[in-house]
């Protein structure tokens, strides 16, 4: 059987407390996982908007 690879977008605002630990547990629990044909997209639109 034939996967196709899959992406997770994570879009957070790195202002105040706690969006950019929970976005860390995330990544970090796929990179435990070791799930090849799934990747994790990262985007911080507060940075992005400055």
């Amino acid at each position: 059987m034939v996967t196709k690879n899959k992406n997770i977008l994570i879009i957070t605002g790195s202002f105040g407390n706690g969006h950019i630990p929970v976005k860390q547990s995330i990544v970090n629990q796929h990179n435990d996982m070791k799930i090849d044909h799934l990747s994790v997209i990262e985007h911080d639109l507060f940075m992005e908007a400055h």
